[in-house]
């Protein structure tokens, strides 16, 4: 990859403050040019597994639940975030995660959130994804693993990021029962 050098031609040199000054000195033209820039650029590797490619330093995923996973209620909303993070890719370059899940869990995403920051020279992505889910049914369930294979740039090697599977309890919704008694004829 060839970046063509940089251009700047402009005038330098002195001015007065109330403009132009015919007696002071004049401006000069000046043109500078920097040098090109050619960088080689790897293909991707034949090894590499992955549907998208993720040329990273880190890369891990993370999940948090707004309700303990052991204690779910049937029919009662829990949301369950997912969050990848990578260290030398922006926000915009991480795939979206998501998990296959039992019919018995009705499952309603939201809108990815994105975030980029830089820690000195490092320029770190995060890509979070929020759904709410509803659990239909009672029983224990298990999530599968979310797995996300990335190229790992300091060791020249693919890794799988991996969110193991998680098993959740939902217990059922006690039935209303009718309080009211029948009145004595």
């Amino acid at each position: 990859l060839e970046i063509d050098p940089l251009i700047f031609q402009g005038q330098i040199g002195r001015s007065s403050l109330l403009g132009f000054d015919p007696f002071g000195p004049q401006p000069r033209s000046v043109i500078k040019r920097s040098d090109g820039i050619k960088l080689q650029v790897k293909p991707i590797p034949d090894t590499y597994t992955g549907q998208t490619w993720l040329p990273a330093s880190k890369l891990n995923i993370q999940e948090q639940w707004s309700i303990d996973p052991g204690k779910l209620k049937q029919g009662e909303a829990v949301t369950r975030t997912l969050t990848v993070i990578a260290e030398g890719l922006s926000s915009s370059q991480l795939p979206s995660v998501r998990s296959e899940l039992p019919d018995s869990l009705k499952q309603y995403p939201d809108q990815p959130g994105f975030e980029d920051t830089n820690q000195g020279e490092t320029y770190i992505g995060t890509r979070q994804e929020k759904m709410a889910i509803i659990p239909v049914e009672a029983g224990e369930f298990v999530l599968p693993p979310i797995k996300l294979p990335w190229w790992n740039v300091n060791t020249d090697q693919m890794e799988v990021a991996e969110l193991p599977e998680r098993r959740i309890q939902v217990s059922a919704v006690a039935a209303a029962t009718n309080n009211l008694q029948t009145p004595a004829i």
